[in-house]
């Protein structure tokens, strides 16, 4: 019976925005939403109070990434500044991104698209300057699908 690969370790995330896999991209250390969750609404049987039914309501993540600060002229740094710093009514340039989970030599392992991904916040965490701490920074992107290419 052949032998079962052994699972891949998580070396680090590749992030990219736009239609090309191989677009502007950084790496991050740390990535939240990969998973789905469905919410669901309980509603009651017809005044029965035995009974009930769970019934979907809504689809939601929230796509997290995490790393040290990024320079000034990442694409998608800029692609969140410029989104978040937008005048209200102006347009929304929804972006798809790809999140690659990458071993040791930079190769792709798996790969999740998040399609029509905007991003909704920007955080620089907290530090202190007498501590050796590395600036982390945080953004979080909405999307409306989340796909698994490999």
């Amino acid at each position: 019976m052949p032998h079962a690969p052994d699972p891949p370790a998580a070396f680090a995330f590749r992030v990219s925005i736009g239609t090309a896999p191989d677009g502007a991209s950084a790496l991050f250390h740390e990535v939240r939403g990969l998973d789905a969750e469905i919410t669901t609404e309980t509603l009651p049987l017809g005044g029965e109070t035995t009974y009930s039914y769970a019934r979907p309501s809504a689809v939601s993540s929230t796509l997290v990434l995490q790393r040290g600060v990024l320079a000034l002229t990442s694409p998608l740094l800029r692609w969140c500044t410029t989104t978040l710093n937008a005048p209200l009514g102006a347009p929304i340039t929804a972006q798809t991104v790809r999140v690659s989970l990458v071993s040791d030599t930079g190769a792709p392992v798996f790969t999740w698209v998040f399609e029509k991904a905007v991003p909704v916040a920007l955080d620089v965490g907290q530090t202190q300057s007498m501590t050796k701490d590395v600036l982390v920074e945080r953004i979080e992107i909405t999307f409306s699908r989340r796909t698994r290419e490999r």
